[in-house]
């Protein structure tokens, strides 16, 4: 499986951008825009915004899940959802 490429670290969000720190000498140094989404409406875009800052969280456990079921050959009735997880796995690393 693809190691992901893009901003290491926590993502956090701000209203409507997505920020991730960037460590010198592990102490946080600066700030790193990942996203900034268009003003929808406020909900909407708060919503948005904080399912881009947990896409990082989100793939490490999807990666754990995949990795667990791949060394355990899932059962036909879990393959379905496999290869779901494969497609998205895909998706996100490319």
């Amino acid at each position: 499986m693809e190691e992901f490429k893009g901003t290491k670290g926590e993502w956090k969000e701000n209203q409507s951008e997505v920020y991730s720190s960037i460590y010198k000498n592990g102490e946080p140094f600066d700030l790193v825009k990942v996203a900034s989404l268009v003003q929808i409406n406020p909900d909407e875009t708060k919503a948005n915004a904080k399912l881009i800052a947990a896409a990082p969280d989100l793939l490490e456990a999807l990666k754990d899940v995949y990795d667990l079921l791949e060394e355990h050959q899932p059962n036909w009735y879990l393959r379905k959802h496999f290869n779901k997880m494969e497609s998205a796995l895909t998706k996100a690393l490319g």
